[in-house]
Order: structure tokens, then C-alpha cells, then sequence
């Protein structure tokens, strides 16, 4: 995947990424924090949270594009590792941020559907704060430990976030980016299944195939 970028149209691609993310995320934030009733529920709070996520990768995917671009217009063929990590950083964060939210909303949803008067007495804003804070704090921490051992000054032919970080976050990141991925739609799916009525499973079914699909593919592209 990391050699797509030696082609401009992939470039081209993400900028067009980037302009829908950017558009349709600050559009949903916009309409969750300006009304007083959607920004006080905990669930929306979550819905902005993974909006916020999208908007990130979305300028991740704009940064790779123009980054590409710019290399190949002035013939640049060696990077060094430190700036290929910095420009892969918003992807990196994005996609912490969303798997992260992804499993607040399967918990919540969870403690909504099996312990209903639990999670009425539990959902209030320090909850709803807290769940956030924790999910930030992680995807901060879990962005920055791509920096963890590489050498800034070396470089390489291809400048992506695959080729400049250590063989153990390779590994990290392919279990959290794409297995977990796997594993808390199919968890949501199964659950959510077993107690929704049907009229409202078909729809479920396709959101989350759409939203799996999307993470996936900026998991995948993320180098």
C-alpha cells in the first residue's frame, strides 16, 4: 500500500477524502454542539467524539496528498523517517481515536440494552467526560509510541508511516487498526441484533458495515 503513493492520482484521491471528511464532519459537529438537548446526551457526546476522529483522518489523508504531490513535483525520492511520521501522525491519531470511541459505544450500548437502570443511574457528564478523556489520553499515548525508537535522521525510499516505525507497532497496529476492528462490529452487531426489533436490524446491519468498511480503509491506506 505504501508504494500507491508514488502515484499522483491516489494524491488526488485523498484531497478529495479529505474535502468530503472535513465537510461532513465539522457539519455533524456543528449540528451536535449547537443544539443545547443533543450535546447534554452521553451517546451524542460519542457520535461527536468519532466525528471528531473522521475529521482528523480526513486531514491526515489531505496531508498525505499534498506531501506525495510536492515530492513528486520536485523529484524528491529519500525521506527522512522523523518527517514521514509527523505527516502520518494525524492518520495514526485518527485511527486511535475512532477504534477507541468504537468500544465506548459497544460498551455503552451494551450497559443500555442489558442494564438499562444501571446505566440510567451511571450516564451523567462526568461519565460522559471521563469516557472521553480516557479515550483521548489513549490515543495520544498509543500515536506517540509510533515515535518510540526510530531513528529520525535515517531514511527511506518511500515515506510513509509503514516504513519509518519499528517492527512491534507494525504489529500493534495491525491487531488494534484492523482486528479490532473486526471484532467490535461483529460483537455490536451480535448483540444489538438479539434485542432490536427486526425493522430496525437490516438498518443497524448496513451502518455497520459502511462504518467497518471506513475504518478499514483508512487503516489500510494509513501508510
Amino acid at each position: 500500500m505504501a508504494q500507491l503513493d508514488e502515484h499522483i492520482a491516489f494524491s488526488v484521491f485523498r484531497l478529495l477524502i479529505m474535502i468530503v471528511s472535513v465537510l461532513g464532519n465539522l457539519l455533524i459537529l456543528f449540528i451536535l454542539f449547537s443544539n443545547r438537548k443533543l450535546r447534554k446526551s452521553g451517546p451524542n457526546v460519542l457520535f461527536a467524539q468519532l466525528a471528531a476522529a473522521d475529521l482528523i483522518l480526513g486531514i491526515g489523508a489531505g496531508a498525505r496528498g499534498v506531501s506525495a504531490i510536492y515530492f513528486a513535483h520536485f523529484g524528491i525520492t529519500s525521506y527522512h523517517k522523523g518527517l514521514c511520521l509527523i505527516l502520518g501522525s494525524p492518520t495514526v491519531l485518527g485511527i486511535h481515536l475512532s477504534q477507541t470511541t468504537m468500544v465506548s459505544i459497544a460498551f455503552d450500548r451494551f450497559l443500555c440494552i442489558r442494564l438499562p437502570v444501571f446505566y440510567r443511574n451511571l450516564e451523567n457528564h462526568r461519565f460522559a467526560f471521563l469516557r472521553s478523556v480516557c479515550c483521548i489520553l489513549y490515543s495520544i499515548l498509543g500515536s506517540a509510541a509510533s515515535y518510540i525508537g526510530v531513528s529520525f535522521s535515517d531514511s527511506v525510499e518511500i515515506c510513509s508511516t509503514g516504513t519509518a516505525i519499528r517492527s512491534w507497532y507494525s504489529t500493534y497496529w495491525l491487531i488494534f487498526a484492523t482486528v479490532l476492528t473486526l471484532v467490535i462490529y461483529v460483537s455490536l452487531t451480535s448483540l444489538l441484533s438479539m434485542y432490536l426489533p427486526r425493522s430496525h436490524q437490516d438498518i443497524l446491519g448496513y451502518a455497520l458495515v459502511c462504518r467497518c468498511r471506513y475504518s478499514l480503509f483508512f487503516a489500510l491506506i494509513r501508510c
